[in-house]
């Protein structure tokens, strides 16, 4: 792993508490949940930190033999692969946010100092963060080739090109509905959300319900074989 420079960045908080809180509203009315979510829930709390992930830039040069068989002798014919990975690591117990990862680093930069909103400390080391990340990469690599070349024999090499701290802005809006609590993690730089809890619609999981075991029920009496079912979570 060659050696390289650690850099900062710090992302722009473009929702205010009112913008965030519409986001919220907005995602209530999105997908099965309670029906009656947008009048019925009630925000208790909507507050903003800055937190730390790990992002990193990796290059993978990767060497697969694809000889040819040819009476007993093998023509050596290798392709290589150039393939660039981008990975983010939370920097810190990010429990409270619901968000180990991101799913892409796009907006604003500003300077490291600009900052008003609450800011939690890295507590995973980036030799930690890197260790981790090194073999996400080699797992990720191993997979592409895997669907294309199967089982060749290959050689994969993997350098670490970048390595940066990221401050990224992060909405906590917590609710209620019918006494319970609820929260949801709302992306600071493109109001999308990204975690969240929510109630459920009590008609759309007994549908739900109803139409897996139709299908038991007709896989059954034609003989097709047996159906399986995973339990989830209720809330």
């Amino acid at each position: 792993m060659t050696s390289h420079p650690q850099q900062k960045l710090r992302f722009k908080n473009t929702l205010d508490r009112a913008e965030a809180v519409e986001v919220l509203k907005d995602w209530w009315q999105d997908g099965p949940k309670a029906r009656g979510l947008e009048k019925s829930g009630t925000v208790t709390a909507c507050t903003t930190h800055y937190v730390p992930f790990w992002s990193t830039k990796w290059g993978a040069t990767a060497y697969v033999d694809v000889s040819l068989v040819e009476s007993f002798r093998r023509s050596p014919v290798k392709v290589v692969y150039e393939i660039p990975l981008e990975k983010t690591d939370a920097a810190c117990d990010a429990g409270e946010f619901e968000v180990s990862f991101l799913p892409s680093l796009r907006g604003e930069a500003v300077p490291d100092n600009w900052c008003v909103e609450p800011e939690l400390d890295a507590t995973v080391s980036e030799e930690e963060a890197l260790a981790r990340q090194k073999k996400m990469v080699e797992e990720s690599v191993a997979g592409m080739l895997k669907e294309k070349h199967r089982d060749s024999p290959r050689e994969v090499y993997t350098d670490l090109l970048e390595s940066t701290l990221v401050s990224y802005p992060l909405w906590v809006a917590r609710y209620t509905y019918r006494g319970r609590p609820y929260q949801a993690t709302i992306d600071g730089v493109t109001g999308e959300v990204l975690a969240g809890r929510a109630p459920g619609d009590l008609l759309t999981r007994c549908c739900t319900g109803a139409g897996v075991l139709l299908v038991c029920a007709v896989g059954a009496a034609s003989g097709s074989g047996s159906c399986a079912l995973s339990a989830g979570s209720v809330s």
